[in-house]
């Protein structure tokens, strides 16, 4: 199985308190281990019967809004430290520190994307010249929510791809969108579409669900199924 991190932050890193949510996750391609159905944002959630990760809806009795609203700004990363490096830059920078991490998260091989990095972690001078650089190295995807769209989508069908033959006559289909969610993203009908399959496949998603609780809690805001 190929690692795939998810950014997962307990209620102390969050700044919040509830008898029953435990934290937070923000893990397209999982499943709500209540209703099974796909979920971006998950509460962990401590029950009667142990941990459950549940989806906004499944979660509405545990009143979940203030969990959700505290991942907003954070769901471009994958580990506390990029969260409290973004916190501590200027409204200004926070958008090109969010689009080159988004990058280089679809793109981990490429070496630019890494250097571009290098400034924001390491508490250096952030330069209109590097920002330009950023742009320019992002602009073919888009804006700031053209690359969280397309990271998400690309989280989503590299997990459905983990189900390898559990796909049955659906596996070349996820296979080709992964490479069209690379080279162009994906249009509405076709994201339409990936979501509409992990529907169809969520019991067979749920085990990847449960790994994530069974990692909680979370060590530096991330967790990693292998």
């Amino acid at each position: 199985m190929t690692e795939h991190t998810f950014l997962a932050l307990t209620n102390a890193d969050l700044g919040l308190s509830s008898l029953t949510i435990l934290g937070a996750v923000y893990a397209p391609g999982l499943v709500c281990t209540n209703c099974q159905h796909p979920l971006n944002f998950g509460m962990v959630v401590n029950t009667q019967t142990g941990l459950a990760l549940l989806g906004q809806t499944c979660a509405v009795n545990h009143q979940p809004k203030l969990w959700v609203q505290a991942l907003q700004s954070k769901k471009y990363y994958l580990s506390k430290f990029e969260v409290d490096q973004d916190a501590k830059l200027p409204v200004s920078q926070q958008v090109y520190f969010r689009a080159a991490t988004l990058y280089r998260q679809m793109h981990p091989e490429e070496f630019f994307a890494r250097l571009m990095l290098l400034p924001f972690f390491k508490d250096e001078e952030v330069t209109p010249e590097l920002c330009r650089d950023i742009s320019r190295m992002v602009r073919p995807i888009g804006k700031l929510k053209d690359l969280l769209s397309r990271r998400d989508q690309l989280f989503r069908l590299q997990l459905l791809i983990e189900l390898g033959d559990q796909l049955e006559n659906q596996k070349a289909k996820i296979a080709g969108l992964l490479k069209v969610t690379l080279l162009n993203g994906l249009t509405k009908k076709q994201n339409a579409m990936v979501v509409a399959i992990q529907h169809e496949y969520g019991e067979n998603l749920m085990p990847f669900s449960q790994k994530l609780l069974a990692a909680w809690p979370p060590a530096y805001g991330s967790i990693t199924l292998k």
